[in-house]
């Protein structure tokens, strides 16, 4: 017979040697063919066609030399019709053009074709930029975020029927890069009138897949107006280019360097301004009796939006409201009385709102002593210094009489004590604060011109506050936090606010409204990081305070891992491989070291052992049967290592292999014992001690002897009987593989 046949091959015999006649007769030959141990009746040709075997079959053919009076002793051969490998199947991968998004698939377009008509499985090595992936053979997908973008992702698919590898193809893609994500924008104020800038803030960040740097391009415009003239850059729009009315809209679009991502849109609508009042006065403040009480204006009222504005006056003799009307900065000294105060409320409005209104006041004298000049001591004066008034020109009273003078302060127009003193106490004076004194002299029965003067409380520009960075070296998984350890502090009192501007790489980065933090997301690695800090207590600004920082690496994520076979046997090599991609946050390529370590018990720490082996695999020639192996796998970026992943596996026991056996003798008669004799003795991967259990067939037929019966009697034996054993090695625990003897043809007694 052939030494090999597969399905789809005739079986043909050839004689190798012919069978010697010592009488020189012609000799011929008898032939019987066995199938799986059973003879096959009608079949005595050399020959068995193909549609009659199948894969597994086991064929014996025995030739009986015959020379036309007696037989001659049979001689037999064996085969058994192995397997045949599939054809490659034709595969494609999907997505196409796949991104760091996607999941990629191995999709079968034609399957591998199997002749012995076996269930088809298929194999997969998967390969970045021809570098082989640790991932299972049985991965037909592999998860989003394996490969980054523009690296090339290729499978080799081989066909498998559980026997025999066979036939191979490829398909191989390209990882697209992918899009950002649309921001989500603000417009501040989200209520502005016309003297309001505009400022675009990112409230949250695009999202890139692909861990790309996203920059932002800012972009305003009016409704109503078309064409490139009416597009403003950058992410503040200047009060200047407003208007009451005007709708405006930012678009703000990401980009990851290569292409533009969604636009995040936001619009507001600019509300009107209430007007504010221009400089006013009074002409006269300390009238006579027979002079109109007079409001001198220089200007109509201020309207931002440039609306026609005027004042809505309102004349009060104490609650009591003498006239009101528009503009009407006049009243008639026919409605005054001496010694009589009077009060002016002028109201700035457009028609829509009101500004603040600003309080003049009158008062009413009568037969006064003459004029007077006063001055405030010091010239200059600073929070906490006392006030002195003193006369520089005294007053003359016409009637010769003796005067006497009556001081009144006025701290930012209003009266700050009934009590006349020619000083104001140094717990009084704060800065910013605009000191009036007006002097009245009196001559008994009336008052004279009063002579006033005023200085303003300098101003102390505030002392800077103590801030710091934290963290103090971040990273890009950090958002920045700007902590006030001191605050500012101001000698003057004054209410005090801070201005903080961020800048990225010597840029102004305007993409938060947060001014004291950058949120998580906006950070990258090498990026250069300042904050500038400056109080204010509306006049004079601190001394700025500049902080700086460097975005440093981050160390890729933890590393998971997983040991194959899960229950693997001391004959078998593990495998640690990876369950998932590991994820660097500054997006960069990562590579991984792998440690076996072995252990009492699962739980046990491995830092103080030394690793048995340094590579993903571990040899079957390392482990032992009831042995606890542990595989430390570690991803590192190029600088920094990241957080280890371990799995754990116990190794169980391994079946013997089979033995070799053979019967005894080769050629028996039928008065001879038969005998299942071990040529070779199985071995035992754990080194167990094997014992074997027998089993015999008759004509293909299986014998119902006990286990450890290795012999066949000699009553049992018969001529023409066709004889095999099968012994199988077992290690208390499991059996290994059975080994099968020749057949053997008993032939008669002598």
């Amino acid at each position: 017979l052939p030494e090999h046949a597969r399905t789809g091959d005739d079986l043909h015999v050839k004689v190798t040697k012919q069978s010697k006649d010592a009488d020189g007769d012609k000799v011929r030959y008898r032939i019987t063919w066995l199938k799986d141990h059973v003879p096959q009746k009608g079949m005595k040709k050399d020959f068995i066609r193909a549609r009659n075997t199948s894969k597994g079959q086991r064929w014996t053919v025995v030739l009986t030399p015959f020379d036309g009076e007696v037989t001659g002793t049979p001689s037999r051969t064996s085969l058994v019709v192995e397997n045949t490998a599939p054809a490659a199947a034709k595969v494609s991968l999907v997505p196409a053009e796949p991104t760091v998004t996607d999941s990629v698939s191995v999709k079968v377009i034609r399957p591998g074709r199997d002749a012995d008509r076996d269930k088809v499985v298929y194999l997969y090595r998967w390969f970045r930029d021809d570098h082989e992936l640790n991932l299972s053979e049985s991965t037909g997908t592999i998860p989003a975020g394996m490969v980054p973008k523009h690296k090339k992702i290729e499978v080799e698919v081989t066909s498998f029927d559980g026997e025999d590898r066979g036939g191979k193809s490829r398909a191989k893609a390209k990882v697209a890069n992918t899009r950002p994500s649309a921001p989500e924008v603000k417009i501040i104020p989200s209520n502005p009138a016309t003297a309001d800038d505009l400022q675009a803030v990112v409230l949250k960040p695009g999202k890139d897949p692909d861990l790309d740097p996203v920059n932002y391009r800012f972009s305003w415009s009016r409704d109503g107006e078309n064409g490139s003239g009416s597009r403003h850059l950058g992410s503040l729009l200047p009060a200047s280019v407003t208007a009451k009315n005007d709708k405006w809209s930012v678009t703000v679009t990401p980009n990851d360097g290569e292409v533009d991502g969604k636009a995040g849109v936001a619009t507001v609508l600019v509300v009107n301004s209430a007007p504010s009042s221009s400089p006013l006065s009074q002409l006269n403040p300390r009238p006579m009796t027979d002079e109109n009480l007079v409001v001198k204006s220089s200007a109509p009222p201020k309207d931002p939006d440039s609306d026609a504005s005027w004042y809505e006056v309102v004349w009060l003799e104490g609650k009591k409201t003498l006239q009101k009307g528009k503009n009407l900065f006049v009243l008639d000294s026919a409605k005054t009385k001496k010694h009589t105060k009077y009060e002016a409320v002028l109201t700035p409005t457009d028609g829509l709102d009101k500004g603040s209104p600003v309080h003049l006041w009158f008062e009413v004298q009568n037969s006064p002593p003459g004029t007077c000049e006063v001055g405030i001591k010091p010239r200059v004066p600073g929070t906490g210094d006392a006030l002195k008034a003193f006369l520089k020109r005294p007053s003359v009273d016409k009637d010769g009489d003796r005067i006497s003078y009556s001081y009144r302060w006025y701290r930012d127009g209003y009266s700050s004590s009934k009590k006349s003193s020619p000083e104001v106490s140094p717990s009084l004076t704060k800065r910013g604060s605009t000191w009036s004194v007006v002097v009245t002299p009196s001559d008994g029965e009336g008052f004279g011109p009063s002579c006033t003067t005023s200085v303003t409380i300098a101003n102390h520009a505030p002392q800077p506050p103590v801030v710091q960075l934290f963290p103090h070296v971040p990273t890009a998984l950090d958002a920045l936090t700007l902590k006030m350890k001191k605050l500012p502090f101001d000698k003057d009192g004054d209410k005090i606010s801070m201005s903080v501007e961020w800048k990225v790489d010597g840029r102004l980065f305007a993409a938060t409204d947060e001014k004291t933090s950058v949120p998580k997301g906006m950070l990258k690695k090498g990026q250069h990081w300042s904050v500038r800090v400056v109080a204010s207590d509306g006049i004079a600004e601190s001394e700025p305070v500049v902080l700086k920082t460097k975005v440093v690496n981050s160390p890729p994520l933890a590393t998971r891992v997983e040991i194959r076979p899960t229950s693997p046997l001391s004959s078998d090599d593990l495998r640690c491989r990876l369950s998932s991609a590991t994820i660097d946050p500054d997006g960069d390529g990562v590579e991984y070291r792998y440690r076996w370590y072995l252990v009492k018990d699962k739980g046990q720490d491995v830092e103080k052992l030394k690793p048995v082996e340094k590579a993903y695999r571990l040899s079957a020639s390392h482990t032992k049967k009831g042995q606890i192996w542990k595989c430390v796998a570690q991803a590192f970026d190029g600088h920094l290592w990241g957080k280890p992943g371990v799995a754990s596996v116990k190794v169980k026991n391994a079946a013997p292999s089979a033995p070799v056996v053979s019967i005894t003798p080769s050629s028996p008669r039928a008065d001879q014992e038969l005998r299942c004799v071990i040529k070779k003795q199985a071995i035992d991967p754990d080194g167990d001690k094997v014992h074997y259990r027998f089993t015999w067939f008759k004509d293909g037929v299986k014998q119902g002897f006990a286990p450890q019966t290795d012999r066949v009697p000699v009553r049992l034996t018969k001529s023409d009987d066709i004889w095999q054993c099968r012994a199988v090695a077992f290690d208390g625990a499991l059996s290994g593989p059975a080994s099968e003897s020749k057949e053997v043809l008993v032939s008669a007694k002598m």
